[in-house]
């Protein structure tokens, strides 16, 4: 094995620890989307309706599969995210989806695309875009123009999402868990960070939780508890765009040829109570552009409860260093066009999150002996839109249908098994680019043209593609 592996450590003290072991089928590295569409699927058709093993454990034989998910995360659905997204693949998953009583969930009612254009004359705004500025503005007595925004008479198709959901994805998750636990074909385990990879030969054969009890210098102290290494057939990584077992498949495999990860844009948000005395209905998407900068792009969705989640996103090509990212969310949120209606709200958490712009140049080895990948580490992400959860979800959902055809088959998780498995008959065709936002766009809307270059840009226009990188690795 190699250093990150093996059953033992060396700590700082020089001295060896013992480890336990324990040995299961699947084990899985973080639960967000992915990770949620791959047990629910998983965890439906690995047990018979009476409870007896549908599919059978080669790590405990006689009893049911052996599925384990570790999250870092102190809860389930820990994190600040509200999204909006069509909920294709989630409502392929869940039939009950729209029925189901998920928290803080609503229907989109209301969507509008709202151009910002700049009340305090700080943005750094082209000459050509100042010039349409000041028109829009003399002409605001025929246009749809208050507050300093102009309402767009229509939403571009990649951004419709008329007939989708809003979504809390803490609550979501938290919703999701419950109901995969509840069928007890898994087990999730949050508040349990995944330390390393256990690695031999190249081949993943699961990985080693996180010692508990340790120096800022990682040498064992009171209550010192090694981590345990956990044995699977098979390892399922969704961390995340740049989770840490991630980032350790990718020093150890490498990318494949021709492909890197350098676009990454900072996404900054909060979640208000709005104030009483509010219009937004649930179900309302805004998207905007033009300020604080042509480049940035914000949004607010309005939850059930008078609720909402808003933000914005800097992109990969956004090349100030003038202001941070929370200082741009600030600037963003007084505009006068939203501001009417966050006056007087109360806010209840925050957070900022990567997002990942490479396209398809930027996917990873996607799967490998012993290990797969899904969701956004996986280079599920939209790039046209910045969205992900529904394709994420499907990743998982692919990836799941794969893992139970090579197991009732017998088949090992091996590159060439899994390369070859992985690609279920329905697929869903969700918008993926596999151009990345590269570079800074000149002319009136440097934002629209960014959205152009990912459409459009290196390896051509993919819109109408398969979801699933899964399918990038089906050998023909």
């Amino acid at each position: 094995m190699d250093d990150n592996s093996g059953t033992s450590a060396q700590p700082a003290s020089g001295a060896e620890v013992e480890r336990q072991r324990m040995d299961v089928d699947i084990v899985c590295v973080g639960f967000g989307p992915a990770m949620g569409g791959f047990l629910t699927t998983l965890s439906k058709q690995i047990l018979q309706p009476d409870g007896t093993p549908a599919i059978e454990s080669s790590a405990l034989p006689g009893m049911p599969l052996q599925v384990l998910c570790y999250e870092r995360a102190d809860d389930l659905g820990f994190g600040v995210s509200g999204v909006v997204t069509r909920a294709r693949a989630l409502r392929a998953g869940i039939p009950a989806f729209e029925t189901a009583g998920i928290p803080m969930a609503a229907p989109v009612s209301k969507e509008k695309v709202v151009y910002l254009l700049d009340p305090i004359g700080a943005s750094r705004r082209s000459m050509a875009l100042r010039a349409a500025d000041k028109l829009i503005r003399a002409s605001r007595w025929v246009l749809p123009f208050e507050h300093g925004g102009l309402e767009l008479p229509w939403t571009p198709g990649f951004l419709r999402k008329q007939g989708g959901w809003v979504l809390s994805m803490g609550q979501f998750m938290q919703w999701v868990g419950t109901q995969v636990q509840g069928t007890g074909a898994a087990q999730i385990w949050p508040g349990t960070p995944v330390a390393s990879l256990l690695i031999d030969d190249d081949t993943v054969a699961g990985v080693r939780l996180l010692d508990q009890g340790v120096d800022k210098q990682g040498r064992p102290a009171e209550g010192f508890m090694p981590g345990m290494d956990i044995h699977a057939a098979l390892t399922v990584v969704a961390d995340g765009p740049v989770g840490h077992i991630g980032r350790q498949l990718d020093t150890h495999f490498g990318l494949p040829d021709g492909h890197s990860r350098r676009d990454w844009a900072v996404g900054m948000k909060f979640v208000v109570d709005l104030p009483a005395d509010t219009s937004l209905q649930p179900g309302t998407v805004l998207h905007t552009f033009g300020f604080p900068e042509p480049e940035i792009f914000g949004f607010l969705y309005v939850h059930p409860d008078r609720i909402a989640s808003l933000g914005i996103f800097v992109p990969s090509w956004f090349d100030s260093p003038m202001r941070t990212a929370y200082r741009y969310l600030q600037h963003w949120m007084l505009h006068p066009y939203l501001h009417r209606y966050l006056r007087g709200g109360r806010l209840r958490s925050w957070g900022a999150k990567t997002l990942g712009e490479s396209g398809r140049r930027g996917e990873p080895h996607l799967a490998g002996n012993g290990y797969a990948r899904i969701g956004e580490g996986s280079g599920s992400t939209n790039v046209l839109t910045g969205s992900g959860v529904d394709e994420a979800w499907a990743t998982g959902v692919q990836l799941a249908e794969g893992v139970l055809e090579l197991l009732r088959t017998k088949k090992t998780f091996f590159q060439r098994e899994l390369g070859t498995s992985i690609c279920p008959a329905q697929a869903f065709e969700l918008g993926r680019s596999r151009g990345p936002r590269r570079g800074k766009v000149p002319g009136r809307f440097p934002s629209w043209g960014g959205l152009r270059n990912a459409r459009h840009g290196p390896g051509r226009s993919n819109r109408r593609t398969r979801i699933g990188p899964w399918r990038a690795i089906v050998s023909p």
